[in-house]
């Protein structure tokens, strides 16, 4: 799921994504989700949403990226 979350260190709007619970559950998903975190977490383009943060709180795994105006992906697909 997809939220719009506010980042307490600057009140900026974010986007928030929360992966499903089961997916933390699996140690295997979980550090491959950790290598494309830090792979992705310095990459810096005007083209490419930025990841601002991401981890892993109780059973839920989660990503932190900037939030820009426009059409849901859910609708253009």
């Amino acid at each position: 799921m997809v939220f719009e979350a506010t980042d307490t260190r600057d009140s900026s709007r974010v986007a928030l994504k929360v992966l499903k619970p089961e997916f933390g559950s699996d140690d295997t998903e979980v550090q491959r989700f950790i290598r494309a975190m830090k792979t992705t977490l310095s990459l810096r383009h005007d083209n490419i949403i930025s990841l601002l943060g991401a981890g892993k709180t109780g059973p839920f795994c989660w990503v932190a990226m900037e939030s820009v105006e426009g059409e849901s992906m859910n609708q253009v697909i």
